[in-house]
């Protein structure tokens, strides 16, 4: 794909995503290099999800 062309995956598209979408796109995920991505992801929101909560800055 045309480097200008290509969408950018941005912080706000995250905070959009809910955790179920995102595990979904960890399983259709094809190379070792995306799933770790995901995995990444998935681990941040828990993250923050946890600092929401409890109120405390885990980071």
């Amino acid at each position: 794909m045309d480097e200008q062309n290509e969408k950018k995956f941005t912080f706000d598209d995250f905070e959009k995503l809910r955790l179920g979408e995102m595990e979904e796109r960890l399983m259709l995920s094809t190379s070792r290099e995306e799933k770790a991505f995901w995995r990444t992801l998935i681990n941040l929101k828990l993250q923050l999800w946890q600092e929401r909560t409890v109120g405390e800055i885990l980071l």
